[in-house]
């Protein structure tokens, strides 16, 4: 499924907390590593300071390191509707053959039996009441409403709707939908928590038959839910497709929007009152120019998407994944992760200068970041951390609290 093709070409973005898909592989560059000053603030209405997601610490957790022996292509965050000893909120990563855990911080890690019948897991959701799914090769996926020891349930295809492998799962808190696509386009969706799925072919429609359905993602607006999905496949040129949905995915609803890069990445966040989709991947249609593109969530139906080049956000190649990290007020980040272990942030996404995406190569990776997942969690000193997971089993979170709002800022 990846890593299928090289070129010669200069070396080729989870409130509801959004799912970040993420693959690999081609080639590409090195960056200098830089930082954000602490006290930046002009974003939304609240003043932030504190530490931007540009110092790493590698994960050397031992039941991390002897859970996951491959690579890792999906991490989460979210709820697990647990009382108290509990942790309210849990960092969970799965990968090839099933392997999967879940932490409370990121730092210490706690293995899930595997549930997908060793087909190897491609992305994670939940629902925020403590329902988490993780999709898998196949059209297998396995769901609890109890991560913290909990039993799962597994569906193979014949439940899923999904004849091959699903690459990704979101979650609408508007409409109370799970989501899963992936191959060819082919989508469904449960309205129980993932106990039953409806096959629907709006998307499969626009995605085949020479496209993936590689991330999805979604924002509520009222009572109602914006569902976005962004794929590609292998070849050359490739075939790059996006599409979206205004009325909670409903069939007969999406419409084709095709936003220029072959995607492996999906996020949406606020930045500035600004709400955006965001993909992450790379353009392999001749020009190898751009790795990001973002849209205005509330302009999907008269806007395009615009494209940020490789220059600008500071990496030559592959992001596979994208996330967001935010406080809830328009303060936020948007981080992409890919090739060589680096990922490139920024609070900022309209300004598409040099000076507003910041890369940071990620300790203890030797190759792709290919998922993150931001929490609001409690640290000394602040709140939020990131997580990265990737190739080879390679794991790292942010040393610093992301966000510290100024009240205890200044207490401090």
């Amino acid at each position: 499924m990846k890593k299928l093709m090289t070129f010669s070409l200069a070396a080729l973005l989870a409130a509801a907390i959004w799912f970040t898909g993420c693959e690999n592989d081609i080639s590409g560059g090195d960056t200098t590593a830089a930082g954000l000053f602490a006290g930046r603030s002009v974003l939304g209405t609240t003043e932030q300071v504190g530490a931007p997601p540009a110092n790493w610490t590698q994960i050397t957790d031992s039941t991390f390191t002897g859970t996951f022996k491959g690579s890792i292509w999906a991490a989460n965050y979210g709820a697990t509707g647990q009382e108290d000893p509990s942790p309210a909120s849990v960092f969970v990563a799965g990968g090839d053959g099933g392997a999967a855990a879940y932490s409370p911080d990121g730092v210490k890690w706690t293995a899930i039996p595997n549930v997908t019948n060793s087909e190897t897991i491609n992305g994670i959701a939940n629902d925020g009441n403590g329902t988490f799914i993780m999709v898998a090769n196949n059209g297998t996926l396995a769901y609890t409403n109890n991560i913290i020891g909990g039993s799962w349930t597994t569906l193979t295809s014949s439940a899923t709707q999904m004849s091959d492998t699903i690459y990704a799962v979101a979650y609408g808190a508007g409409s109370g939908r799970f989501f899963i696509t992936g191959y060819n386009g082919e989508t469904s969706y449960s309205t129980n928590g993932g106990a039953t799925w409806t096959a629907i072919k709006d998307v499969y429609n626009i995605f085949s038959p020479d496209s993936n359905a590689r991330a999805i993602s979604s924002f509520q607006v009222g009572r109602a839910d914006t569902f976005v999905a962004v794929g590609g496949r292998s070849g050359y040129p490739m075939h790059n497709e996006a599409a979206y949905s205004l009325s909670s995915g409903s069939s007969n609803t999406w419409v084709s929007n095709s936003n220029g890069i072959f995607c492996r990445g999906l996020t949406n966040g606020t930045l500035g009152g600004v709400n955006y989709f965001v993909a992450s991947g790379y353009d392999m249609n001749g020009t190898s120019s751009n790795n990001i593109a973002y849209i205005d969530s509330s302009a999907l139906a008269s806007s395009s998407w615009t494209p940020v080049s490789v220059s600008a956000t500071g990496v030559s190649g592959w992001f596979d994944c994208v996330t967001y990290g935010g406080d809830g007020a328009g303060n936020g980040y948007f981080v992409a992760g890919g090739v060589g272990g680096q990922i490139s942030y920024t609070d900022d996404i309209t300004d598409l200068t040099t000076s507003s995406w910041i890369v940071v190569r990620v300790p203890g990776f030797t190759s792709y970041v290919d998922s993150l997942a931001y929490g609001d969690i409690e640290l000394p000193g602040g709140t939020g951390r990131f997580v990265a997971v990737g190739d080879n089993g390679a794991g790292a979170y942010t040393t610093d609290p992301v966000f510290v709002p100024k009240a205890k800022a200044d207490a401090n």
